[in-house]
């Protein structure tokens, strides 16, 4: 399996699913992928309550809720996973947390380049 191929994952898990597209290579001797991995409308409350219980209790505690999509570009060598990240955007939709007698809440795009980041609203 040294040869490309197409590259397709589709998962989905309570509150998120997800989806990968794109192709590996080198299989055999020296793994590659080059994707798109696609978060749609992810539930924050949702994806809170699947952790193991040991994180849901100080989690729930926060009263999470919001939305995230996400998409994220991976290409390389999968060897060096550090420098798999190549760009991709966050959106936050109304991401919120109690703390401290507090609730902030998030909205807007987050744009990652390469090891930069930058926030649009």
């Amino acid at each position: 399996m040294d040869k490309q191929f197409p590259l397709r994952v589709k998962a989905t898990v309570p509150g998120a699913s997800m989806e990968m597209d794109g192709k590996a290579a080198d299989v055999g001797k020296k793994p590659a992928i080059d994707v798109i991995i696609t978060i749609k409308e992810a539930d924050i409350k949702k994806l809170a309550a699947g952790l193991p219980p040991q994180l849901t209790a100080k989690i729930r505690a926060l009263d999470p809720s919001g939305a995230v999509n996400v998409r994220l570009h991976l290409a390389g060598p999968v060897s060096a996973p550090k420098e798999l990240l190549k760009e991709g955007e966050v959106k936050l939709n109304n991401v919120a947390f109690t703390t401290s007698g507090q609730r902030p809440s998030l909205s807007g795009l987050l744009v990652l380049k390469g090891s930069q980041l930058s926030s649009k609203t």
